[in-house]
């Protein structure tokens, strides 16, 4: 019989195997907090803001370049050595830091996945928007009412508006398509589609 590795032990051990993220959605809020004040491992993982950025902004910021490895296990250990999480999580998470950087970095793809699902709706809504344009429009009434619509996978409205300005104009995590003439009323289109939705 062959020795263990540490992957496999830190599967066999995981005091959180069976836990989806959905059913822990604060979790999902503590890494769009991070990526928010870690400029370093929000340009790694989300692309757009420089370092250069960031330190105009007073954000947090390290110099040094890191890898995504290295960004998902800094993200994890931020995560979920939260002291609302249990302390055999917190253990660990601290025992096997890699381990938990590829959870995070799975949940981060399927972020991904939901966000451009949700993006590919909205532009075929046929807003019309630039960017700035729609996140104004999806923090307004009618846009809830579109989110609501659109949303998957247990995201509130507040961790999908965070990941648009996370991942807004950036092609890898949301690609560009054809959209509608600019100008075309979508609040009132959101309106009357509340007002009689089964036309």
């Amino acid at each position: 019989m062959g020795k263990r590795n540490d992957k496999d032990e830190a599967k066999e051990t995981d005091p959180d195997s069976r836990q989806t993220w959905h059913n822990r959605p604060e979790r999902t809020t503590r890494i769009l907090q991070h990526l928010s004040t870690v400029a370093i491992d929000r340009h790694v993982i989300c692309g757009g803001q420089s370092v250069a950025v960031a330190k105009e902004s007073n954000v947090s910021t390290n110099t040094t370049p890191k890898s995504k490895t290295l960004s998902y296990r800094d993200i994890a250990i931020s995560v979920f050595t939260d002291p609302d999480e249990p302390e055999a999580i917190r253990k660990h998470c601290l025992r096997y830091p890699e381990y938990w950087g590829k959870k995070m970095n799975n949940h981060v793809d399927s972020l991904k996945k939901l966000f451009r699902e949700a993006q590919r709706d909205l532009n075929a809504s046929g807003a019309g928007l630039n960017d700035q344009q729609l996140s104004a429009f999806l923090r307004g009434d009618a846009g809830k009412s579109v989110l609501d619509n659109i949303i998957t996978g247990g995201l509130t409205h507040e961790q999908f508006l965070d990941l648009f300005d996370l991942w807004a104009g950036n092609p890898s995590f949301r690609p560009e398509t054809a959209n509608a003439t600019p100008g075309q009323p979508l609040t009132e289109q959101a309106a009357s589609q509340q007002r009689h939705p089964y036309l």
